[in-house]
């Protein structure tokens, strides 16, 4: 019988050695919990780490090209290119982009 199944039900073969079989399911189950837990906790650790990488190195090429960068959010036809491409004197590609969080 699976051990998370034995902790749900707890139903031993003898009835003397019920507390032993669900203390002992549950102890099963709280461990697999605890290794996925920790799994997961290592997934977003690296993860977190490639971006920070990544992130470092984007900033790293924005500066060496040594031109501004600029970020003008607002609402949907709401002049955000115009006023860039009036301001710099030239046109502007529009990019849609999400907005993000920033980095910690």
């Amino acid at each position: 019988m699976p051990a998370h199944a034995g902790a749900r039900g707890c139903t031993p073969a003898h009835p003397g050695a019920a507390a032993r079989t669900c203390d002992s399911a549950r102890a099963a189950v709280a461990e697999a919990q605890r290794q996925r837990a920790s799994a997961g906790r290592a997934e977003v650790s690296a993860r977190t780490r490639q971006v920070r990488r990544t992130r470092e190195l984007q900033r790293a090429a924005r500066r060496r090209a040594g031109k501004p960068v600029v970020a003008v959010v607002g609402y949907t036809n709401a002049g955000k290119s115009s006023l860039v491409a009036a301001l710099s004197r030239q046109p502007v590609a529009a990019r849609d982009r999400r907005a993000r969080r920033p980095a910690p």
